[in-house]
């Protein structure tokens, strides 16, 4: 049986990004779920996405 759960990652004033990779590190979570605000060109380089970022810094030998 698989359980699912929505989990809100406080980021405490550090970086979306790292925040959520160090929770699931920390809980040993299998799949992170993430979403997109669909920004692209200009507006994504300033304001940056967490899910790009998220899927950069994840170690890739999981």
């Amino acid at each position: 049986m698989t359980t699912i759960q929505n989990v809100l990652v406080p980021t405490d004033g550090s970086e979306g990004s790292r925040a959520t990779l160090s929770y699931a590190a920390d809980h040993d979570v299998d799949l992170v779920v993430l979403g997109s605000h669909g920004l692209s060109g200009f507006e994504r380089y300033l304001l940056g996405s967490v899910a790009e970022k998220v899927i950069c810094l994840a170690d890739p030998r999981c």
